[in-house]
């Protein structure tokens, strides 16, 4: 137990290291942001306007700088994209698409939502990827529309800030919540528990498996399906009689036809 009376000062030195990063990060942003001010503004500035002395001249930079830090994200976030080129542009969208398939994976694994969805939205932000690139056409600094007058502090640790987390959480946590009585009680559920399928996504997959080998194998689409047993469906078709489908086991979510067959059902019916 001689570590146990070291673990506090551990901790310590821990928060302090932290401490000194998160000063020395925000040390190196404000010289960045100083630089694009010096290159940015300093060539526009006259000789009337122009503060007299390094000092004066350091001092006039870091008052933009503040300036611009004091500014919602979102303002920054456009001054940032107006300074990027269609290269960078086009590149953010593409990214934006490749996550849009990550979030769709965990909907998709609870039945809320179909191949189809990532589909459409990484074709969308694919074709909205040129439109991006040219939006706005011009390429200007982010320093390079007038900032607001006077001194302002930081918006990080304001009042408005932190009224956007808050609402930006609570927003998350509704949509977990959401999303979990959704999986639990929504499309993915039947009434009647399900026979050897786990999850909501399963009972999907099996459901339009089962409908589309009924429309194959009889030449109409059922009227209803439902969990019948161990890999087993049973379909109602629209003239009466009813069909009985086997889940082929292993098979993948979006395999379509080799999912299911029809084993048993009316003469009308093309079985095995």
């Amino acid at each position: 137990m001689s570590w146990a009376p070291s673990l506090p000062a551990a901790a310590a030195s821990r928060r302090e290291r932290l401490r000194r990063e998160r000063t020395a990060a925000q040390l190196r942003r404000h010289a960045r942001l100083e630089a694009e001010v010096a290159e940015q503004l300093e060539p526009l500035l006259g000789p009337a306007g122009r503060p007299v002395g390094d000092a004066a001249m350091a001092l006039w930079r870091r008052r933009r700088v503040d300036a611009y830090l004091a500014l919602p994200p979102w303002r920054r976030a456009w001054r940032t994209w107006v300074s990027w080129g269609w290269a960078q542009r086009a590149l953010v969208v593409l990214a934006v698409a490749a996550l849009w398939t990550v979030v769709c994976l965990p909907l998709r694994m609870l039945g809320l939502a179909g191949l189809e969805a990532s589909q459409a939205g990484v074709a969308v932000l694919a074709a909205a990827a040129p439109v991006a690139a040219l939006v706005p056409a011009r390429r200007r600094g982010r320093f390079a529309a007038p900032l607001p007058p006077g001194a302002a502090p930081p918006w990080r640790g304001s009042r408005s800030a932190v009224l956007a987390l808050r609402l930006g959480a609570a927003a998350a946590a509704v949509a977990v919540a959401t999303v979990a009585a959704l999986a639990t009680l929504g499309p993915g559920s039947p009434q009647a528990p399900p026979q050897g399928r786990v999850t909501p996504a399963h009972r999907v997959a099996d459901a339009a498996a089962t409908r589309d080998a009924v429309a194959r194998a009889c030449g109409a689409a059922p009227s209803r399906v439902a969990p019948a047993g161990e890999d087993r469906w049973t379909a109602a078709l629209p003239g009466g009689g009813t069909a009985t489908v086997a889940i082929v086991p292993g098979a993948g979510f979006d395999d379509g036809g080799a999912r299911a067959r029809v084993v048993a059902g009316p003469p009308g019916c093309a079985l095995p």
